[in-house]
């Protein structure tokens, strides 16, 4: 049996996956990526890169983008709907690059905490506390 080289696309997938889980270790070993952070962008990014593979692949066979109704099954009272292999792989690969950017993206801060650190920067008084910024007045003289 022969040697095939397989398709550019198999090593373009491969290279692609190599290099970018390849940044993934060093940003975790150099301390700017937390570890389970790093876990995380790997499998995600290697799912993406996967799902989209296999996309391709299957638009290669001749299936296309389909969405059929189905009815039947038991007695006709079921039903539901039918996805072709390239759609379903298409759903999973923007479901995991989704999951990525949501894993690469820094946390954003709640808008309580904004409203709370600006207030306390201000001097004036949290939510729920009294007023510390407002002096005193002196009790005014009764007697002249």
């Amino acid at each position: 049996m022969p040697f095939r080289f397989a398709p550019i696309a198999v090593w373009a997938a491969g290279f692609v996956l190599l290099v970018v889980n390849g940044l993934i270790v060093f940003g975790a070993v150099s301390g700017a990526l937390d570890i389970l952070v790093a876990a995380l962008l790997a499998l995600f990014v290697s799912l993406t890169v996967l799902f989209a593979f296999e996309t391709f692949r299957s638009l290669e066979h001749g299936d296309g983008f389909a969405v059929d109704s189905q009815w039947g099954g038991l007695g006709g009272g079921l039903g539901g709907w039918q996805v072709s292999r390239p759609l379903m792989f298409l759903f999973a690969a923007l479901a995991c690059a989704g999951l990525t950017f949501a894993v690469a993206s820094p946390e954003l801060p709640s808008a309580d905490t904004e409203a709370t650190d600006q207030t306390a920067a201000d001097g004036a008084a949290k939510p729920g506390e009294p007023d510390q910024t407002a002096k005193a007045e002196p009790p005014a003289d009764k007697g002249s």
